[in-house]
């Protein structure tokens, strides 16, 4: 189950990143 903490992390930050919108990082910059 340790296995499963990290990869289900990465796939919550991947969807998180591809919900919002590409203005997010780019009013960042």
């Amino acid at each position: 189950m340790e296995d499963d903490v990290p990869v289900l992390v990465i796939v919550d930050a991947a969807n998180v990143v591809g919900s919002v919108p590409d203005g997010w990082w780019r009013d960042r910059r």
